[in-house]
């Protein structure tokens, strides 16, 4: 097996500065015959990272920007408490790295005790070459996941949009709901997740629904014309016919369009459905 180019991090939303540092190690690895990989946690069981995406759509993201090669591990308090050179000689210990690469603010070890030039010092008395991307910085702000999700619940979509490279997404089935989306149109799509949720409102989403995407309008949050107050995620797809019950589908946060409102009649939240849909066709 080809010696590994290694990303290490978290890479919690996979955003620009994450892309671009897998990228770097992509480009390193095709030219030096290895092959790119990232080392990350499936899952954490210490409530110590809070992810923006599951295990599987970072997967997804990390292929995409280049990773040929995903290791993981289950972020455990053994793991936790573990020094900074243990836990590196144990990456060690279950592959060939060939070089190392991660972001100038990564920490590691017992209380993040270890850093950038922890790794650097230490890869060097291992012979194996080491890489530091510094901070990235976009309109005049350190890219990172905390300022994604901070625009994201204040339903400035499209600058997370940027920050991410990649439109903020959701993955699920869909499930059954209240069986009322025909009278508005719209074939209606309640999405079955309990990730991250941007602020509540009505949005102009992407919907694949088996490998084709259809516009769409997105009611995250309740029901407050019908006096449901738990909140769900709605979808009702333009130009889309066929059943959606059970098929696994992604919704992709294009716009926040408007708030929630309580109408005053199913009729009234029908016309402003219309007006919604005329928004996102644009």
């Amino acid at each position: 097996m080809n010696k590994l180019s290694l990303c290490l991090g978290y890479f919690d939303s996979v955003h620009i500065g994450h892309k671009k540092l897998i990228g770097l190690s992509a480009n390193y690895a095709a030219a030096h015959n290895m092959t790119s990989a990232v080392y990350t946690f499936s899952e954490d069981k210490t409530g110590l990272f809070n992810s923006l995406y599951s295990y599987e759509n970072r997967c997804f993201l990390l292929k995409n920007a280049g990773a040929s090669l995903i290791m993981s591990d289950i972020f455990s308090e053994e793991l936790m408490k573990m020094s900074g050179e243990a836990f590196l000689d144990k990456i060690m210990s279950q592959c060939d790295v060939g070089a190392f690469f991660c972001g100038y603010d990564y920490t590691f070890g017992y209380k993040a005790s270890c850093n950038a030039e922890f790794l650097s010092d230490y890869a060097k008395r291992k012979n194996v070459p080491c890489f530091i991307m510094p901070k990235l910085v976009c309109d005049g702000e350190k890219v990172s996941t905390t300022l994604i999700k901070s625009l994201l619940a204040g339903g400035e979509i499209e600058k997370a949009n940027k920050l991410l490279g990649t439109p903020f997404f959701m993955t699920g089935k869909v499930v059954h709901g209240r069986g009322v989306g025909h009278n508005f149109g719209y074939p209606t799509a309640n999405l079955l997740y309990n990730g991250f949720l941007p602020k509540d409102g009505v949005y102009k989403t992407l919907v694949e629904v088996d490998g084709k995407e259809y516009i769409a309008v997105t009611n995250v949050g309740d029901k407050p014309t019908f006096d449901i107050r738990s909140v769900s995620i709605e979808s009702m797809l333009v130009d889309f016919s066929g059943d959606l019950y059970d098929k696994q589908i992604a919704i992709e946060f294009i716009r926040y369009l408007r708030p929630i409102y309580r109408f005053n009649s199913g009729e009234e939240l029908n016309k402003q459905i219309q007006k919604d849909a005329l928004e996102a066709l644009c």
